[in-house]
């Protein structure tokens, strides 16, 4: 049997070394870490009831709201004890107590109902409580075994008869096997109870482990449908359900009496609590361990159950609430190991073991068998060349490990006999050794002090690169050899490059992105793809790129982060085999991949050490083995046993509450159907959780309130917001969070928002606005309408009289207008006259002059002229005026329609101005233009001529001597031509006569050109009408 014994015990430590159980005591507000907690539930929208001997409790992720004793409509002060909790279909929550009866939490309106009076002739001290799958509730009290069905609030009455209830017993456990089939455990027997057939048989358990009648203290099936049940003994048994048989058997501490007070089979463990401890057996029952001191250890060895939430379990003590957690990270204590002291260093020597230094000396872990022991005190008063116990530093050189101490000196310990030297610590007596890097191809190493710098130590010569002024600075944290760059060194802010060819230190000046100085160094590693990472101080991380550093360009980019990671220091940086990048930092470690995006922050709840580490004490073994070391131990762990938890969290709108002079919380009820806030409230408050009680604090939220932000806000770590004084109007509060693994929740949580406005400004309100301004309108228009009247009918009788003052100005401006157009009429009909009497021989202005000749024919042309001539005439209040253009086109068309030329071959030019010549000019001009057409049309052209041009022309141009204008009409043929004393010989009353006349009268000058045909300029010096 003890062999059995020993090989089961090393099969259980097999199986369960990559997952290690882990303790740690919950976050809950304090209250309930010292209460004695009897139950636990998480419902359907993740809130968290905790049952106590005190009181209920519910916890939001936010809040803790305590019920205590509730019943129909309010609390009262009165403590009452919770047996069990539990959630029905209708998600109302129903509370079990020892000696309240049963209670319900009506979700749908937030209140209690006592529903004792369902249960008649039970005491009310109900000690146990089962959900089957149906939701029927199984509850047992002291003597009976009760079936409740809270969709139809109706219990089983059958179950409860004497019969039934004097075969059963006192209930103590119950478990279910199929639909509508159980095992009940009574007074020292065990029945099969069938609901849907209402009958009971014993069911017999065989074997010889258990003899005679037992008392059953806890009933569970596991997923392969066996059946665990525990006895008052601290036995458990795993049974077939069909035979009865006994297929596994374990006794907890056959030394000494334990009550185990609830059992939970995982899928690889059985769990046991007792009131002495918790305890974890394989599933077999071959062998079981006392996980009660892992992690934290539990706040009480005293549990009363065990409760599973996602991939942990909620313990309940007598002291609080305990996590279990099964992690992936070892955890190395005082507890469960001779470690003691802050760990500050890792190194594996030739022979696979770990060496840790610590604050407490060093320590050796055993590679085969994994146990660790310390490695002598190195500590003689009477010699001052040994140093302290503060081991500050490890590195291996072949079968040698280097131990540097807080104090400055070295020790050379020789890893097969544990024999050591003190090194010679010349240049570091004063110092505080930080790290050692060994250069294995030279067999030698070199140490990083604050206060004396750089030291390089070799087989026969220690060089200070301080003393030696090659690196100018005391404080060297940090050594680490680069394949792109060689060995380099950190030297707080800065860092160096050793340029080995030279023996020289050259200062790398680095650029951040996102800062002009460059924080304090804590680390610095290379990945496998050439890129360098550096862990600052306050400032997150950094990366130098692998083309950066090739282009030897040295702008830092800075990692990407979320807010849980901003001015986090990262003590440690080490790179996994997928190349993965695991961060020491001070609120966990954190799992970064390839690219240095977040993938998971871990904490104390998922098994470390403590949230903190110590900077430097990080290490990779050559089995790929990552170790990180801090204040209360170290973790281990391999990469490859991590799986990232990937499941959506769900966000809830955990309290809302309005400052309406004073905070007013609003019921969940209310919440669930949207809250109306009135117009004197000043501000709404919301807060939100995604329920993660077991790493508070590093999930993320963002919101968006619709109708009134633009877009989403990031809210970063912050559960809770606040708008102040939002406009009337219908808003929708929409927020979503993450968890710790950075998986956002895709719907999030929604609130609808009714902002009301001020009685003032209410529909209603605005009614009677309306109404009240009409009326006032109405009476307005009555007094205006009678102002406006009366002013109007004096303005019309004033404007009467205005206009009849117009009118009367009018009448004389038009009298006054018709005057002048009839002076001007009559001037032009005198100048008419005056020049007929020019063609007549008559001077009707009595000019004096001698007469002219003109026979009838052409007397009556003219005068035909000239009436033509007076529908071109326009007449105004100055003096008349005529357009020379348009009459010259209506004379030259009725000379060719009497022309015995062809007026298809007499292609005319008209050049005269198109507008208004005053008539004193144009008159004249209109005669001289009817003798000069008539005389080309006439008499210039024969039948020979196939083309005949006629040209007509006006210019102007200022004569220097007088300054005047002097303006020439020229009539031009291609005819046969005159003769060049045409003028002289003109007889008198011929068309030349008249021309030379008109001339004469006007001042002007006649002249002929007959070169190329014919053409005649009158030149007629300027009149009064400048300017036309």
């Amino acid at each position: 049997m003890l062999p059995l014994y020993f090989f089961t015990l090393f099969f259980l430590s097999q199986t369960t070394q990559a997952l290690q159980p882990h303790i740690t005591h919950s976050n809950l507000p304090i209250v309930l870490q010292k209460a004695a907690v009897t139950r636990v539930l998480r419902d359907s929208e993740g809130l968290l009831w905790i049952g106590t001997q005190q009181g209920l409790f519910r916890f939001d992720g936010n809040r803790l709201v305590s019920y205590s004793a509730p019943n129909s409509r309010n609390t009262n002060s009165t403590p009452y004890d919770v047996r069990g909790i539990s959630e029905s279909q209708s998600k109302n929550i129903l509370v079990a107590t020892y000696g309240k009866g049963l209670l319900e939490w009506d979700r749908s309106t937030g209140e209690w109902r006592d529903l004792k009076s369902i249960f008649p002739g039970s005491t009310g001290f109900f000690t146990s409580m089962y959900s089957s799958t149906s939701g029927a509730m199984w509850l047992g009290d002291e003597s009976k075994l009760w079936l409740y069905y809270p969709e139809t609030e109706r219990h089983a009455y059958w179950l409860n008869s004497e019969e039934m209830a004097e075969q059963i017993g006192r209930p103590t456990a119950i478990a279910e096997v199929l639909v509508n089939e159980f095992i009940v455990a009574g007074d020292r027997v065990l029945f099969r109870l069938n609901t849907a057939e209402k009958v009971a048989e014993k069911f017999v358990i065989r074997g010889t482990k258990l003899n005679g009648n037992i008392q059953v203290s806890n009933l569970e099936f596991d997923a392969n449908g066996y059946l665990y049940l525990s006895t008052e003994k601290g036995e458990i048994a795993k049974v077939d359900p069909t035979t009865g048989a006994i297929i596994g058997y374990l006794q907890i501490r056959r030394d000494s009496a334990v009550h185990i007070s609830d059992i939970l089979v995982t899928s690889e463990h059985v769990l046991i609590a007792t009131d002495n401890g918790l305890y974890i057996s394989d599933k077999q029952l071959l062998s079981y361990k006392d996980i009660s001191n892992e992690g934290a250890g539990l706040s009480s060895r005293d549990i009363y159950a065990l409760y599973p939430d996602g991939s942990n379990v909620w313990i309940c003590t007598t002291k609080g609430l305990s996590i279990l957690s099964f992690s992936p990270f070892s955890y190395i204590h005082s507890r469960n190991s001779p470690l003691t002291g802050e760990v500050t260093a890792f190194t594996e020597d030739h022979n696979g073991n770990l060496w840790i230094g610590t604050y407490h000396g060093l320590f050796r872990r055993n590679s085969s068998s994994g146990e660790h022991f310390p490695v002598g005190k190195f500590v003689n008063t009477s010699d001052p060349s040994l140093p302290d116990q503060r081991v500050t530093a490890l590195a291996t050189l072949g079968n040698k490990v280097i131990a540097g101490f807080f104090g400055g000196s070295i020790l050379v310990i020789d890893a097969d006999t544990l024999d050591f030297n003190a090194h010679s610590a010349d240049y570091t007596s004063e110092s505080q050794i930080v790290h050692i890097y060994p250069d294995t191809d030279k067999s030698e190493y070199w140490v990083s002090t604050f206060g004396s710098g750089l030291v390089r130590v070799g087989n026969e010569s220690t060089r200070s690169m301080l003393e030696e002024d090659l690196l100018p600075e005391s404080r060297v944290n940090l050594v680490f050899h680069s394949s792109s760059l060689g060995l380099l060194v950190v030297c707080v802010d800065k860092i160096y490059r050793y340029v080995e060819e030279y023996d020289a230190f050259e200062l790398l000046p680095l650029v951040l992105e996102d800062s002009t100085d460059v924080p304090f160094v804590y680390s610095l590693t290379e990945s496998h793809t050439g890129d360098i990472w550096i862990g600052t101080r306050h400032h997150w991380l950094y990366r130098w790129n692998k083309d950066s550093i090739r282009r030897n360009y040295r702008k830092l980019e800075s990692a990407p982060y979320t807010t849980p990671l901003k001015g986090l220091n990262v003590y440690s940086i080490q790179q996994d085999h997928s190349g993965n990048i695991w961060l020491s930092t001070s609120q966990g470690i954190a799992n970064l991949d390839s690219g240095g995006s977040l993938t998971k922050l871990y904490t104390v709840a998922d098994g470390l050490q403590d949230q903190d580490f110590t900077y430097g004490s990080a290490y990779k073994d050559s089995r790929g083995n990552v170790y990180f070391g801090g204040t209360n131990g170290y973790n281990s762990f391999l990469p490859g046993d991590f799986r990232i938890e990937s499941s959506i969290p769900t966000t809830r709108l955990t309290y809302v509450s309005l400052y309406e002079g004073k905070e007013r919380e609003l019921s969940p009820v209310v919440l669930r159907k949207g809250i109306v806030i009135p117009h004197h409230a000043h501000s709404v408050t919301l807060q939100f959780s995604t329920m993660d009680v077991f790493h508070p604090g590093l999930g993320e939220y963002r919101y968006k309130l619709n109708g009134f932000d633009p877009k989403w806000i990031d809210n970063g770590t912050k559960n809770s917001t606040t708008y102040t004084n939002l406009p009337p109007g219908e808003y929708l509060f929409t927020v979503k969070g993450s968890n710790s693994s950075g998986v956002w929740d895709p719907d999030g949580a929604e609130l609808s928002l009714t902002v009301l406005p001020p009685p003032w400004r209410t529909w209603w309100a605005y009614s009677l606005y309306g109404v009240a301004l009409l009326v006032f309108w109405w009476n307005v228009h009555r007094v205006y309408t009678s102002y406006v009247v009366e002013r109007r009918a004096k303005e019309l009788a004033h404007e009467m009289f205005i206009e009849g003052e117009i009118a009367d100005d009018n009448m004389q401006e038009q009298l006054e207008y018709q005057n002048e157009v009839l002076q001007s009429a009559y001037d032009h009909k005198l100048e008419i006259l005056g020049l007929v009497g020019v063609f007549t021989g008559t001077d009707c202005k009595s000019s004096g002059e001698s007469p002219l000749v003109i026979h009838g024919d052409g007397l009556a042309k003219r005068m035909y002229a000239l009436s033509a001539f007076e529908d071109y005439t326009f007449y105004g209040p100055d003096e008349p005026k005529a357009n020379l253009f348009e009459y010259c086109d209506f004379i030259l068309s009725r000379l060719l329609e009497e022309s015995p030329l062809d007026s298809a071959t007499v292609i005319t030019v008209n050049d005269l101005p198109d507008k208004l010549i005053p008539t004193t000019i144009s008159a004249p001009l209109a005669v001289v233009l009817l003798e000069l057409l008539q005389n080309s049309l006439f008499h210039a052209f024969d039948n020979d001529f196939s083309t005949k041009y006629l040209i007509i022309r006006f210019s102007e141009e200022l004569l220097k001597s007088t300054s005047r204008f002097s303006y020439t009409l020229t009539v031009s043929d291609n005819g046969v031509g005159l003769e060049p004393d045409a003028l002289e010989l003109a007889p008198p009353g011929s068309g030349f006569s008249v021309i030379q006349a008109i001339a004469a009268h006007l001042g002007g000058t006649v002249e002929i050109d007959t070169s190329s045909g014919t053409s005649v300029s009158v030149q007629l010096p300027e009149q009064d009408w400048r300017g036309f």
